[in-house]
């Protein structure tokens, strides 16, 4: 008596197969394939040799599987253009002057964790010039295009944090949302936006939440709506008719943040300016330089920085520290 194989198409993998061939096993895919193994040199009562048994089996089978093919071939079409029209991987990057040493980051991505479990995210600053809007809204606008469209933009610096007047807004700008206090924090990207002719939608937030405490939106109010977002849901709102002024897209001439190394970042895009241009702080006239090793160490030079915003560095030294400088300081154009 003859014995049987029992192929089950639930992965991408293979099985043997009588005649010595494999099978070839999809996923979801449910065949059974029953075919009766001869021995070796025998002959079927019906006076066929095991050759033309074998023969006979791959071809219904070989017909067999081009049916499956055929049939799921539209199927897999339709996976495979639901799977493109999504190609960006939403996140949700956060970015306050909560600093990195009080509890309160920690607090806040709890939140998103518990409602949008599948979302990543991303620590972008949390050390944004505390309680400054506009330095503040000029280095976020540089720094967002590194995220994909589909991202969530939690931003809050907020010295204004319990006024009842300050109305909570999710703002799609490009296909990017930015969640945070109407404060100005949003503005500088939302008009080059504009200015770029992007679709820029402001949606107010009406919905808050059951337990909201006077001086923590950012983990009671913001961070569950930007969790409702990531989700695909939008949030209790109504639509209304904003823009900020276009005078707000232009650039800010001083300094807007200072790393940990002394470099001093400017809100002057570098594309604004000439490439031979170079910058003047106080009475000092900082030298162009493509990068740190084109200067001897000890030297303060401007470049343009990753992220396409001028910035002042010394090779080797603190900028900040050097030449006297903090966030706020005014900067000007040298023509060369």
């Amino acid at each position: 008596m003859g014995s049987c194989w029992v192929s089950r198409y639930d992965r991408y993998s293979t099985l043997p197969f009588a005649s010595g061939r494999v099978a070839h096993r999809r996923n979801s895919e449910l065949l059974l394939l029953i075919a009766p193994c001869q021995p070796q040199n025998s002959t079927h009562s019906t006076g066929r040799s095991t050759a033309d048994f074998k023969l006979n089996l791959v071809a219904d089978v070989r017909s067999k599987f081009n049916s499956l093919i055929s049939i799921k071939c539209d199927t897999l079409l339709a996976i495979t253009h639901a799977l493109s029209a999504k190609t960006n991987v939403p996140m949700i990057v956060l970015f306050t002057d909560f600093g990195s040493d009080d509890p309160y980051v920690g607090q806040m991505k709890a939140v998103l964790v518990q409602q949008a479990p599948e979302i990543p995210v991303i620590d972008l600053l949390h050390n944004a010039p505390r309680f400054n809007m506009r330095a503040s809204a000029h280095l976020l606008a540089a720094y967002s295009a590194a995220f994909p469209a589909d991202s969530i933009l939690l931003g809050v610096v907020d010295p204004g944090v319990g006024d009842v007047r300050r109305k909570a807004i999710a703002i799609n700008i490009g296909r990017r949302w930015c969640v945070g206090p109407e404060n100005g924090l949003f503005d500088v990207l939302a008009a080059r936006a504009m200015l770029a002719q992007a679709d820029v939608v402001y949606w107010e937030i009406t919905w808050r939440p059951e337990n909201l405490s006077n001086s923590f939106h950012g983990r009671d109010l913001f961070a569950p709506v930007a969790a409702c977002l990531a989700r695909d849901e939008m949030p209790q709102g109504v639509q209304v008719d904003r823009s900020p002024p276009v005078a707000v897209a232009n650039d800010l001439p001083e300094v807007i943040y200072i790393d940990h190394y002394g470099n001093a970042i400017t809100g002057v895009r570098a594309n604004q300016i000439a490439s031979t241009d170079s910058l003047k702080v106080g009475e000092h006239i900082v030298v162009r330089a493509n990068t740190f090793c084109d200067v001897a160490v000890g030297q303060a030079f401007c470049y343009e920085n990753a992220n396409g915003l001028m910035e002042i560095a010394i090779n080797q030294g603190s900028a900040a520290h050097s030449l006297g400088l903090s966030i706020g300081s005014r900067v000007s154009i040298t023509l060369n």
